[in-house]
């Protein structure tokens, strides 16, 4: 198995993103590598007008849910405090955020979780997964999560 030495995981609100996250602590353990863990925090333009309108605050929503992420991030953190963590927060467009962050510290491996949604879906909505494996340098793991 080829060994890694710097992993980077992105984390997201998704039930995928805790198995992801094991999977790249167990991968920069076994490596002896420094672990990168990123969210970034995305508005589609498409809400920048209807939000405001309807009363919602998105910005205090997403807040809400990153640190709500970042506490179950650093549950699973605190146990093995031997690893090496950088933490990082994001703005912008979840894949390419992940992509320029991954080429600005050299990653060699990028950890993602899937949403578990089927290839129709991931068709027509996107995926944030297709995009990283279509254009980083890095190996890319995603890690599927279990629907059961």
């Amino acid at each position: 198995m080829k060994g890694y030495a710097t992993v980077l995981v992105g984390v997201d609100s998704e039930p995928g993103a805790i198995p992801a996250l094991g999977r790249a602590i167990d991968i920069a353990r076994g490596s002896d590598a420094e672990l990168h863990v990123a969210h970034a925090v995305y508005i589609p333009p498409s809400w920048w007008g209807a939000a405001p309108t309807a009363g919602v605050d998105v910005s205090h929503l997403q807040e809400a849910s990153a640190e709500s992420l970042w506490e179950i991030v650093e549950e699973e953190l605190a146990k093995h405090p031997d690893l090496v963590v950088h933490r990082h927060r994001l703005e912008g467009h979840p894949p390419d955020a992940l992509l320029d962050l991954g080429e600005a510290v050299g990653a060699d491996l990028i950890v993602i979780g899937s949403h578990g949604r089927g290839e129709v879906a991931s068709f027509l909505l996107g995926s944030t997964g297709h995009r990283i494996l279509a254009h980083s340098g890095a190996d890319v793991l995603v890690v599927k999560h279990s629907m059961e």
